[in-house]
């Protein structure tokens, strides 16, 4: 590496940089210096910050230096103008001490990656300082070299300037917009976590997203520390001060919270054999075991969610291009969450499957509610806590099954709601799937609103015409019509095959040509779905493995 040498002025504790005209005096600058100094005014020296004078010459290598002008010394003070920064590449002698320096560029006194990580420093720091906006790159001036270390020498204060000195100047400058970005307040630093802290007390009544967003932030934050728990620990059922616990990591709304205070306080008060201890302390623990508040979701991939369609249904490609433009709607974050998808379509046709596919891309739980034969509203809703074996309703237990506040929530065979004369569960049907009522869906025995806005229901119906019309409003069906020979031969291939390996333990599928699959399936599985081909294959797999085992 080429370079040059300069004689070595030892700063202690004090900075010199480029631009700058300073006067230095004892004991920043010894006798001995200034001896050297008064014999070298006009000429070229080379400038070092150290904590002591043993640091001369040994320990200075590989250091960087501002390369100075003497401009003029007398008996007790000299007066240096920086110009350039060097790197120290050795250094030799005492009196004088002689600096071996690295060569640098010509023009902008860096190299040119340098200067390019030097520019994005800057940006950093005048994002910091304006709203972590980043303008737009001016046209930089030539003089910019002597422009850093003034707004260097602005910003820091001693002891971290000299820091910055030790260090190549685009670290320095990405340094120092990181500590800004850390002391600077929120609307300065594009701190978020501050940012809702001052919209917290400016606001007192916070809207539901901003709860959310809170809570996220909260249960990352709780993480980070090891403070948050959610797993139910057996200790925890079998004690009152358990409860309480559990309930204080739960972050209830306000009501589930006065209500869950008013009934702990009852229990403390009461015997445990008596006939409504257990009634309440089944009530507390659902409250304790619900999550009520959404989970931090991953941004959801439209490529992703389309693959794993792909991967796992063959066909049907109407459906799911229905699904893929539904959830990009939803992405958006606008009013469409008032229509509901309803898959319609025979048995067999993969109508669960697509939903659970659905949130396993988009990172959410699942769950399945069946609705088969329900004809009372207490189904839907629950019975009340007063009555004989209560318990709560469908919906209420779904959530407490998923662990989780955005699920996927299929509500199964909705066209087989049954209707009774007094307490239809139509209406309790059309609360929940109604973005304006569903944010506070009452449950009769959680006797508490709940919030469901941010679940996905999904409903599946083998008849459309069946459905009640006032619910089919609420609703967008997208028909499964079934698959076609070369559909289920194709299918077979990839899914059932190896499936029913699996699950009848054979070291192999079975090989199966395609005339015997076409046989299979024109002769004997002429449904429109795939149930009845994959009994077929299961009493294949039966018999082999009888023969296997003979």
């Amino acid at each position: 590496m080429s370079g040059y040498t300069l004689p070595l002025v030892g700063l202690l504790d004090e900075t010199l940089l480029p631009g700058e005209e300073r006067s230095f005096v004892a004991p920043a600058i010894d006798g001995a210096a200034l001896e050297t100094l008064r014999a070298a005014i006009g000429e070229a020296v080379c400038a070092v910050c150290v904590t002591s004078r043993a640091e001369i010459p040994s320990l200075v290598a590989l250091r960087w230096a501002t390369a100075a002008r003497v401009v003029s010394a007398e008996e007790s003070a000299v007066v240096l103008r920086g110009e350039r920064r060097v790197r120290i590449l050795s250094a030799r002698g005492e009196r004088p001490c002689v600096a071996n320096l690295e060569a640098v560029a010509e023009g902008t006194g860096v190299a040119d990656d340098e200067g390019k990580d030097l520019l994005a420093g800057l940006h950093s720091i005048i994002a910091a300082l304006e709203g972590g906006v980043a303008p737009e790159r001016p046209d930089w001036p030539a003089g910019l070299r002597e422009a850093v270390p003034v707004l260097l020498r602005a910003l820091c204060g001693p002891a971290a300037l000299r820091e910055s000195l030790a260090v190549p100047p685009a670290e320095a400058v990405r340094g120092l917009a990181r500590t800004l970005a850390a002391q600077s307040p929120a609307h300065h630093a594009s701190c978020a976590q501050e940012a809702m802290v001052r919209e917290i007390a400016e606001r007192p009544d916070l809207p539901p997203a901003l709860r959310r967003r809170l809570w996220s932030q909260a249960v990352e934050i709780q993480k980070r520390l090891d403070l948050y728990d959610p797993e139910t620990r057996a200790e925890d059922d079998d004690s009152l001060a358990g409860l309480q616990r559990r309930l204080s990591r739960a972050g209830l709304p306000k009501a589930a919270r006065d209500t869950a205070k008013r009934e702990l306080k009852l229990l403390r008060g009461m015997a445990t054999n008596h006939h409504d201890y257990s009634s309440y302390l089944a009530h507390v623990q659902l409250l304790a075991r619900l999550p009520w508040h959404p989970d931090p979701l991953p941004a959801a991939d439209l490529s992703a969610v389309r693959a794993a369609l792909d991967a796992e249904h063959f066909g049907l490609e109407k459906p799911k291009q229905r699904i893929l433009e539904y959830l990009a709607v939803r992405m958006l974050g606008g009013r469409t969450r008032s229509t509901v998808l309803c898959l319609v379509g025979p048995p067999g046709v993969g109508k669960t499957s697509l939903a659970r596919v659905i949130a396993g891309a988009l990172g959410r739980k699942f769950t399945s509610v069946p609705l088969g034969g329900v004809h009372d509203e207490c189904e839907i809703r629950g019975h009340r806590i007063t009555f004989t074996a209560a318990a709560p309703g469908r919906i209420i237990a779904g959530v407490a099954r998923a662990g989780s506040a955005s699920a996927v929530m299929v509500l199964d065979e909705i066209d087989k709601v049954g209707a009774d004369t007094m307490r239809s569960p139509t209406g309790a049907l059309l609360e929940l799937l109604d973005p304006e009522q569903n944010a506070a869906f009452q449950d009769n025995y959680l006797a508490v609103p709940y919030d469901m806005s941010d679940i996905l229901f999904v409903c599946t119906a083998n008849e459309a015409w069946r459905i009640h019309p006032t619910l089919l409003d609420r609703l967008e069906v997208i028909e499964l019509d079934g698959y076609t020979v070369r559909e289920k031969v194709d299918i077979c291939r990839r899914h059932l095959l190896a499936r029913a390996r699996e699950e009848h333990g054979l070291p192999e599928a079975l090989t199966i040509d395609d005339e015997a699959l076409h046989l299979i399936v024109e002769g004997h599985t002429r449904e429109p779905g795939v149930r009845q081909l994959y009994r077929a294959l299961a009493m294949l797999q039966d018999r082999k493995s009888t023969r296997l085992n003979s």
